[in-house]
C-alpha cells in the first residue's frame, strides 16, 4: 500500500489522518475546513493552507492526535504552521 500524503498547514499527513481530521472537524461543526481538507484530496491537490479560525478549529478537535497528526498539532499550538494568504 503506497501512503499519500497532504501538506496541512506545512506538516506532512497522512492521506487516512488527514480524512480522518476533516471527519472530526465536520463531526464538530467546522464543516468548512473539512470540505477544505476533503476537496484537496479529491482533487489531487498536495497542499491544504489554513486560516486563522481553521487552525483553531484543528487544534480544538485533535484532543487525543493520532500519531500521523501529533506533529500538525505541535506546528500549529507552538504558531509554526505555515500561514495562509488571509492569516
Amino acid at each position: 500500500m503506497t501512503l499519500v500524503y497532504l501538506n496541512l498547514a506545512g506538516i506532512d499527513v497522512p492521506d487516512t489522518d488527514a480524512l480522518g481530521l476533516a471527519l472530526l472537524l465536520r463531526l464538530q461543526g467546522y464543516a468548512e475546513c473539512a470540505d477544505s481538507i476533503e476537496s484537496a484530496y479529491l482533487r489531487f491537490e498536495q497542499n491544504v493552507a489554513f486560516s486563522a479560525l481553521d487552525r483553531k478549529a484543528v487544534v480544538s478537535v485533535l484532543t487525543d492526535p493520532s500519531d500521523g497528526l501529533v506533529r500538525l498539532k505541535e506546528a500549529l499550538v507552538d504558531g509554526n504552521g505555515s500561514r495562509s494568504a488571509t492569516g
